[in-house]
């Protein structure tokens, strides 16, 4: 999450290789991109870090996860879907608070929103209504 301008220098890190400020948001999903852990770091952390922190906040949450190694699963691109639907929340556009905790506590109240608009609707959320068009 991009820092705003509004956000004082000492608590905004940056990270030199996307040369961003502000935080970094890890999460991890299950099959259906629904929210297990999230973690959130200084954009100053390097991924690989902030990645094993994930992890094992992960298997500290749910203990009852039995893989043994990585497995690539058939369905790609899951924390990704779970991202943009994340970020379609106006709060996590652009970060304006000091502490990590904070972005964390949203990311967790995007996440409950998403799987009770999931619930109630009992189908897919469309973003867009489909055009129809007519012809005179």
């Amino acid at each position: 999450m991009k820092g705003g301008d509004t956000v004082g220098t000492g608590s905004r890190r940056y990270d030199a290789g996307k040369k961003a400020n502000g935080w970094k948001g890890f999460i991890v999903t299950d099959t259906l991109g629904l929210l297990v852990t999230v973690w959130v770091l200084a954009a100053s952390w390097q991924d690989r870090d902030g990645a094993k922190s994930a992890l094992v906040a992960t298997s500290l949450a749910a203990p009852s996860m039995r893989q043994k190694g990585f497995a690539v699963h058939p369905r790609r691109w899951v924390v990704e879907r779970t991202f943009a639907w994340l970020t379609a929340h106006r709060r996590l556009a652009r970060d304006y608070e000091r502490i990590p905790e904070v972005p964390e506590a949203i990311i967790c109240l995007a996440a409950i929103a998403g799987m009770d608009r999931r619930i109630t609707r009992g189908t897919p959320v469309r973003r867009q209504a489909p055009r129809t068009f007519t012809w005179s």
